[in-house]
Formats: structure tokens, sequence, C-alpha cells
């Protein structure tokens, strides 16, 4: 059972970001709703006892919890908690959340320039995405990547899943029947997303073009402000909010227009005008995988780190084939 929560942890924070789609799916030992909330909550929503305060001594007053934040660096454990909380509050007040539009990009090109994921030093990660989608002053290469979690955890399903997840407790949601409501839920998000494969290429196409904008400005700063570049970005968006026909030969054609405009090099920005997306749907190592993605390109780090866990994990739950029986 630890070893299946460990390895649900490691792949939710990949997805939640970096690039596992609905969580994994434990054939054996299936953790309950409650397990797997307890893997991907920070430990304070899991238990409001998480943080235990020294009591104060007579006539001193409690230490308020910013001040505790100031005099003592968080852990490694603290730390973790942070990131799961801030993946959380953006999974409820961004993904999930279908009064904000699929894609925001060209409210922030002023910012590509700035981008974690533009620098030579390849910082980006799963963990600056969603600081990203949290601040106020957003990245827009972060931003062309975000449509499609938008888009897949506003299918059918989705919610009544992780509403199930957020809702359940240790005493009600470890018996067999919950477990058997919680797996067939999570079976009926998962194929509701396989059966939007079309759209789901559709927005890749289209925010792949916006990523590649995005590159561009990041590269030349003075085109966030240049009125035609504005004008084409907001034509790939309205493309993406209002799911507009969309011709990838024409738009493929468009971009390269732009970039000629713009002086720029295809290859400078890594752009391939032959790109056409076609994801996979798969079943390995337990979990349902969205492959084939040019978003994957943002967490190959991440990616690289679970797979590595959990290879880890199961090299060490393996049983040693020197035994004598």
């Amino acid at each position: 059972m630890k070893k299946a929560l460990k390895v649900i942890a490691i792949i939710f924070g990949v997805l939640v970001i970096g690039f596992v789609i609905v969580g994994v799916l434990i054939i054996k030992k299936l953790p309950s709703p409650w397990e797997v909330k307890q893997a991907i909550s920070p430990k304070k929503a899991q238990s409001p006892e998480f943080v235990q305060q020294t009591p104060a001594k007579p006539g001193e007053k409690s230490p308020s919890p910013n001040q505790a934040k100031e005099e003592a660096p968080k852990n490694h454990e603290e730390k973790i908690d942070d990131s799961k909380a801030r993946t959380l509050q953006v999974l409820k007040d961004d993904f999930m959340n279908e009064q904000k539009p699929l894609s925001t990009v060209c409210n922030y090109l002023n910012n590509a320039e700035k981008s974690q994921f533009l620098r030579k030093d390849d910082s980006g990660s799963a963990n600056e995405f969603m600081k990203s989608l949290e601040s106020n002053q957003k990245d827009p290469v972060v931003e062309s990547a975000a449509s499609l979690f938008r888009y897949i955890f506003r299918v059918d399903g989705m919610r009544e899943l992780f509403d199930m997840i957020e809702k359940a407790d240790a005493e009600h949601d470890q018996g067999l029947f919950k477990k058997a409501e919680f797996y067939t839920k999570l079976g009926i998000a998962g194929q509701n997303i396989r059966s939007n494969k079309a759209n789901i290429d559709r927005i890749l196409m289209k925010s792949y073009n916006l990523y590649t904008l995005s590159r561009v400005v990041g590269r030349h700063p003075e085109l966030a402000r240049d009125p035609a570049t504005l004008s084409f970005c907001e034509q790939i968006e309205k493309n993406i909010n209002l799911n507009l026909d969309f011709n990838p030969d024409e738009q493929a054609a468009e971009l390269q227009k732009f970039l000629d405009y713009a002086k720029v090099d295809p290859k400078e920005v890594d752009f391939d005008p032959n790109y056409r997306s076609n994801v996979d749907f798969n079943f390995k190592n337990n979990s349902l995988q969205l492959t084939h993605t040019w978003i994957e390109k943002l967490f190959a780090k991440d990616i690289e780190k679970a797979k590595r866990e959990i290879n880890k994990e199961a090299t060490t739950a393996a049983p040693d084939s020197t035994s004598n029986y």
C-alpha cells in the first residue's frame, strides 16, 4: 500500500503540471479515496492538528502563523506541502473553473522575456509552472500549455471525481463499496478524456502555435507591443476559446508568415511547420497516460525524475530471484 500511494503522489505531481492525466490506477491493493487524498493533499488539509505550536508561557502572546514562518525556514516536508497546496488551488480556481477561458496567453506576452521555460539553464519545472498559474503576472509559455489542462479537467466526470477525493474522510471512505464507486468514477472520467481525442489534438495544435509565438516574443521582447503580433495572437486565442474550425496547414502557413514578418528563423524558436498532434492514450505502469504531446518537453526533467522514482520502487519491491523456496 505504501508503494501504491508513493507512485500516486509522484505521478500526480508530474501531471498537474508535468504530465500523467487521470491518476494512477493501481490494479492490486487499490487505495481508497481517503488514501488518494492523503497522497495528493498537504497535511494541513488532511488533519487540522498537523501544525502544533508550543504553548506560550504565562504573560506571553502566542506567535502568529506569519511570525512562526519568519523565525524558521521551511523544511523539506513543509515545502512539499506548499507545492501540493498550490497545485490543488490551481486545480480548483483555474483548471476546473469554467468561468475562465481556456487560453489567456495574449494578456501576458510582455512577460515572455522572463519565462523560466526559455532560459538556457533549463530551469523550468512543474513547480515553476504552478507558481506562474497562481500569480497575477503569468508566464505566456505556461499559459500556452495550460489550455490543455483546463480542457481536460473540465471534461465530464472530472469534477465529480475531484469532489469525491476532496470530501473523503478516513472513517467513511475506505470500504469496498466506496472504492468501487471511486474507481467507477475514475474509469468514466478516463473514458471521457479518451473520447475527446479529436478536441485534445486540436487544442494541442492551436496551443503549439501560441507556444511558438511566445518563444518568438521571448527572444524579441519589442514584439510584445507590436499591433500585428498582438492581432495574430488574439486570432489564434479566439479560435481556442470559441472552439472554431481549424485547418492546421493554413495555420502553419500563417505562423510562417508571422516568422517572416518578425524576421525570425523557424530553427531559432524550434518551430516545426509539420507538427500535427496525434496523442496516444496508453495503460502503462498501472496508469492511464497521455503521450506524444509537445507539452511534454516543458516537463522533461520532472517526467524523468518520476520514472526513476517509479523504477526504483519497482526494483526495491521485486523479489530476489536467487532466493530458495
